[in-house]
């Protein structure tokens, strides 16, 4: 059964068994699968397995799902079965299941199990945000902060639902999000405050708040001593080194052409496009557009040389 939303670019669908009960939004304008500098999300669903019931994801061959599942466990308890392991499910157990293999989640028998289902379209980009934080050995996580994913996931439904202009924009934006938030979470806070553990949060998440006041607060020390520690190890100042992170990270989501020159300030931690654009030309000698024509350029030349 499917329902379209009138002016909208997402569809309602229902899938019901006796074992599960589905509710889907899903994308009606599918995605070339050879865009592969693209974040792209295809659905959002949310699914109760009955106790002792089994869902089932076949990401192989001509199945429909060429993409990436990422299900957030919200309730109940199961079991993540696939080629290569089996897991126990709890509240917060964020199942990875790559467009390349076959997953079921079963409920446990004396309880229902209810998931939050994301499905984003295989690519380039996100293979590699993927492959990045999930290895074939970790395709169960165990979130640190469960609730952080969950509103991002409670955002991407509101987005889904309420559509408007630039939706797939700002779901691209949401869906980057996910991923660095995930990241954050594969890789700790060290408990021990230390630099080298503050310099891996700011590469892997670079569009967080980091102040001067906030990093010698992370670190448990002033902003005096944050100072000479940053210009020991890094050579800069902790405004720099932030600004450093955060220029390369707008440079591989500019490479990547999924997203407006606005988003990626966004993404990467800026209110305001135009001082992300000044403070982009500072690092790069260009403004962010020529940046990204330049690097279209580029891989044109590169794909007519190739015999």
């Amino acid at each position: 059964m499917a329902e379209r939303r009138p002016g909208g670019e997402f569809r309602k669908q229902c899938n019901i068994s006796k074992s599960y009960h589905e509710e889907f939004l899903i994308c009606r304008n599918r995605v070339d699968q050879f865009q592969g500098n693209a974040i792209h999300l295809n659905a959002y669903g949310e699914s109760r397995i009955a106790p002792g019931g089994v869902t089932r994801m076949t990401c192989q061959g001509k199945s429909f799902f060429s993409q990436w599942c990422i299900e957030l466990i919200a309730e109940g308890a199961g079991e993540f079965v696939s080629h290569s392991t089996r897991e126990p499910l709890q509240p917060g157990s964020l199942c990875i299941i790559r467009s390349d293999m076959m997953a079921e989640i079963h409920a446990a028998p004396d309880t229902p199990l209810f998931k939050r289902v994301l499905m984003v379209e295989k690519s380039s980009l996100v293979s590699l945000l993927c492959i990045h934080d999930f290895s074939r050995e970790n395709e169960v996580l165990r979130l640190t902060e469960p609730r952080r994913i969950a509103e991002i996931y409670d955002e991407i439904k509101r987005t889904c639902t309420e559509g408007g202009p630039d939706l797939q924009m700002h779901l691209s934006v949401l869906t980057y999000r996910f991923f660095l938030e995930i990241s954050r979470q594969r890789h700790p806070w060290n408990r021990k405050r230390t630099l080298q553990s503050l310099l891996r949060r700011i590469l892997s998440n670079p569009a967080e708040d980091y102040s001067r006041e906030n990093m010698a607060r992370m670190l448990g020390v002033n902003i005096r001593t944050l100072t000479r520690r940053f210009a020991d190890a890094v050579g800069c100042s902790p405004t720099n080194f932030v600004i450093q992170a955060r220029m390369r990270s707008a440079c591989e989501l500019l490479e990547s052409g999924a997203l407006p020159v606005h988003m990626v300030a966004e993404a990467c931690g800026y209110q305001s496009a135009a001082f992300f654009s000044r403070e982009f030309r500072k690092y790069a000698g260009m403004t962010p557009r020529e940046y990204r024509e330049k690097q279209g350029a580029a891989r044109a030349e590169l794909h007519e040389e190739k015999p």
